[in-house]
């Protein structure tokens, strides 16, 4: 699959892999991102590669998903999970991942589906969030581990259209439109997700 969302994908796969890289071991016990350390949010991220294979080989039934399954809770339980699963070798770990991906993304045939815990979709449809996941959590580990790491133009456009669209399913696009055209401003923790 060669598709637009699948190359955007891949761009902010290498563009999180090249952060991660950058990082030195001595950092990740430190802070990355609210109560995370930069090895949990490292782990987190790397999720979106390590569930695009995960849901398109062994997709899930929202039926069996717990009812709690999208709690902070719960999402920190497997972030702790994803740092045991990552290994020693972070840097490997996170290089290996993105590899996984971005084959069997490319291996997948058109209109492939992925089968998440929030029901089945277009593979095109899912890989938009990922992108997000990966671009915005690698701007996140830049920003605490002070790399100057720049994403690619195509995947921040990728990663635009995303929360655009998620401003709107939100109810929030005029604030955005106001803002981005110069109009407004948002709240300093304003947040589409």
């Amino acid at each position: 699959m060669h598709s637009p969302a699948a190359q955007a994908y891949a761009w902010a796969s290498e563009f999180f892999v090249d952060v991660v890289a950058q990082i030195g071991v001595t950092q990740y016990d430190d802070a990355g991102l609210g109560d995370w350390s930069v090895r949990e949010l490292i782990a987190h991220a790397n999720r979106a590669h390590v569930l695009v294979v995960e849901y398109i080989e062994h997709p899930v039934d929202p039926a069996q998903v717990p009812a709690d399954y999208f709690s902070p809770a719960s999402i920190g339980a497997r972030a702790r999970q994803a740092v045991v699963d990552l290994g020693d070798d972070v840097v490997a770990g996170v290089q290996e991942a993105a590899r996984r991906a971005r084959q069997v993304i490319g291996d997948a045939p058109p209109r492939a589906k992925v089968g998440t815990p929030a029901g089945s979709m277009l593979l095109d449809q899912y890989l938009p969030g990922r992108t997000t996941e990966l671009l915005i959590h690698g701007l996140d580990l830049a920003r605490a581990t002070g790399s100057g790491a720049t994403p690619p133009p195509e995947a921040m456009k990728s990663c635009l259209r995303f929360l655009a669209d998620r401003a709107a399913q939100i109810d929030q696009a005029l604030p955005v439109v106001l803002a981005l055209s110069g109009r407004g401003h948002l709240s300093h923790d304003f947040s589409v997700f």
